[in-house]
């Protein structure tokens, strides 16, 4: 069994995991292959299959295929249950494009993925096929299922259901021959169409109304002028009739006027309006009416000053519990590591119940790490003979405290999307060999800080400010840094191979030794960098100013 599903047009794949050559730099094994972009076809290469076929709809339709591409899995959510690393899914890429479309709108590419690897040209012209019909196999089961009752009996053996399914499809095969028989019964808000194109629910509307149309020589079978089965003998066709009225009904009588009223109105005598009879019921339906639309109405004020004093307690429940776990980070000493813990928690499941108290949050926990994390001295104003202020600090010490490190956990997986106008301050401060493996740092303030042999794998550091920020030996790879500042940043002995560096400011910063290996450096600042020993193989650097 294959799958076959569509997929957006920004998502991006990797090819097969290269063999593996040794490096004489070091490092890591690559487990994926080269980026496959959707929206960029200078990624593409190749295609592996290549099908055009004409169409009446579409005109000429083409499909380019590309075998072994597989999403790269960076979170365990739909694998909780998987042991070991996140699996390779490999499949098979369809790219369908169409001269024009039949409604005249705006032609788009059509992106399929299929779970097989060794698509040939036959299985690739039918994957758009496949994917077009499930619209028609799924109204076709819920026709049998909800219209024509397909799994509504309980039957006890097979041979029942076969015989039952049997009789369903000979049902819908009946309502589908029937279609020019029967006229199109659509409602005001559904489009009228030909006969031939009526789906099998418009045919059931008029399919009790099918009369018999053919030769004309048809004869009732039986006596009488009750309901008959008519039988024409040319054609073989049959219906039943409807029979007639014996007799019409009776008109009613004309209404008769008297012409003295007419011409003598005012002889009348009026009628009095104290003698007529009150109708009490309609006057007690009237009150209670009333009643009953001013207990609506009370009712919703009270539930809106319920509601109220809801929110009101609310809030101060959540200022309780901020009072209490800010109270629990300021206990120093190892004895109260645990409260300490608590208190980081704490902050972190406030923010999630009431995401407009994030930013107080953030930054209660930023203060918290730069006030517990050792602080790094501030850099050495740059000469022309000190490019690299970063470069004269000694490394940390030892690595961060554990409530450190929790505190720095909690805000890396925060909801990025409730900060509002709040960004991580954690300026100045000592973190080294601290464990920030995908986490969210996004625009960010790092900068002066000391992330010596930090891991920053998988971290998103769009936006983020590292200038005068020290790196060495850092794990970077493959990252996001569209734009980030990274001025005299120390970048020694850093992993950088295939980073996003666009538009990235790396002036005065000392990357020494570092590993540029496939970085895009497109239009990034280098000016005054220090590229000693630095690995630039296949590096982007169009546009770069110097």
């Amino acid at each position: 069994m294959r799958v076959l599903g569509r997929m957006r047009s920004d998502r991006v794949l990797r090819r097969p995991t290269p063999p593996r050559i040794h490096n004489p730099l070091g490092g890591r094994f690559p487990k994926h292959g080269s980026e496959f972009a959707f929206g960029d076809p200078t990624s593409w290469g190749a295609e592996d299959v290549l099908t055009r076929t004409d169409t009446r709809l579409y005109g000429t339709a083409t499909a380019q295929a590309w075998n072994r591409l597989h999403p790269r899995l960076t979170h365990r959510n739909a694998w909780i249950d998987h042991s070991g690393p996140l699996p390779i899914i490999e499949g098979t890429v369809t790219r369908l494009t169409v001269e024009h479309l039949p409604s005249g709108g705006v032609n788009k590419p059509v992106w399929l993925w299929c779970s097989g690897t060794d698509a040939d040209a036959a299985q690739v012209d039918r994957h758009p096929q496949m994917f077009l019909r499930r619209f028609d196999v799924e109204h076709t089961f819920r026709m049998l299922k909800q219209t024509l009752g397909w799994t509504r009996p309980r039957l006890r053996s097979p041979e029942a259901a076969d015989r039952w399914t049997w009789l369903i499809l000979a049902a819908h095969t009946q309502l589908r021959l029937a279609r020019p028989l029967v006229a199109d019964l659509h409602h005001p808000w559904e489009r009228p169409v030909e006969p031939a194109r009526l789906t099998p629910a418009r045919v059931r509307r008029g399919f009790r109304n099918i009369h018999i149309t053919g030769c004309g020589q048809a004869t009732p079978s039986g006596p009488g002028g009750g309901a008959s089965r008519m039988w024409c003998k040319a054609c073989g066709m049959s219906a039943y009739r409807t029979p007639r009225l014996r007799r019409a009904l009776p008109s009613p009588p004309p209404r008769v006027v008297r012409l003295a009223r007419l011409l003598n109105p005012v002889d009348r005598k009026p009628r009095s309006i104290r003698g007529r009879a009150w109708n009490w019921t309609a006057f007690a339906a009237v009150l209670a009416a009333l009643a009953a639309g001013a207990g609506v109405v009370f009712t919703g004020l009270a539930l809106q000053a319920t509601r109220a004093q809801n929110a009101v307690t609310e809030q101060g429940q959540l200022t309780d519990r901020f009072t209490k776990a800010v109270d629990q980070l300021d206990r120093t000493g190892p004895d109260h590591l645990q409260a300490r813990l608590g208190g980081i928690y704490a902050l972190e499941r406030l923010a999630r119940d009431s995401p407009r108290d994030q930013p107080t949050v953030i930054a209660a926990l930023s203060a918290f790490v730069r006030g517990t994390a050792p602080r790094r001295p501030a850099p050495v104003p740059s000469t022309a003979h000190t490019p690299t202020p970063a470069s004269g600090f000694e490394p940390c010490a030892q690595q961060p405290a554990v409530d450190v490190q929790a505190a720095l956990t909690v805000l890396g997986r925060r909801a990025t999307d409730q900060d509002q106008r709040t960004r991580i301050n954690l300026a100045e401060t000592c973190l080294a060999r601290a464990n920030l493996a995908r986490a969210d740092l996004t625009g960010a303030n790092l900068a002066n800080a000391d992330l010596t042999l930090a891991d920053l794998a998988g971290a998103n550091l769009a936006n983020t400010d590292l200038s005068a920020a020290k790196l060495a030996n850092a794990d970077l790879v493959d990252r996001y840094r569209n734009g980030a500042d990274l001025a005299g940043a120390y970048l020694v002995d850093a992993n950088l191979a295939g980073a996003n560096l666009i538009n990235a400011d790396l002036a005065r910063a000392d990357l020494t030794r570092a590993d540029l290996t496939r970085a895009d450096l497109a239009r990034a600042d280098l000016t005054r960098v220090d590229l000693t020993h630095a690995d630039l193989t296949a590096a982007n650097l169009s546009g770069t100013r110097r």
